[in-house]
């Protein structure tokens, strides 16, 4: 499910944030920086958990431009 920062979050959004929902299916994402992979994560987060994953993310370094700006944030 290729992403690139130009077609964030992507055809595919829909099934990756599935994939990263269930917890019973280990996935393997891999971005060299793991920004674009934190940025899924956090784009696909329920609002509940949102704000806790943006900090989390943030607190380790990753720039989430692509996440806020797909949420409209």
């Amino acid at each position: 499910m290729p992403v690139t920062a130009q077609s964030f979050p992507g055809p595919d959004f829909d099934a990756m944030s599935d994939l990263l929902d269930d917890p019973s299916r280990p996935v393997l994402a891999y971005c060299r920086t793991g920004t674009r992979c934190a940025n899924l994560w956090v784009a696909g987060c329920e609002e509940a958990v949102r704000e806790q994953a943006i900090t989390d993310a943030g607190q380790r370094g990753y720039d989430l431009a692509m996440a806020v700006k797909f949420l409209g944030r």
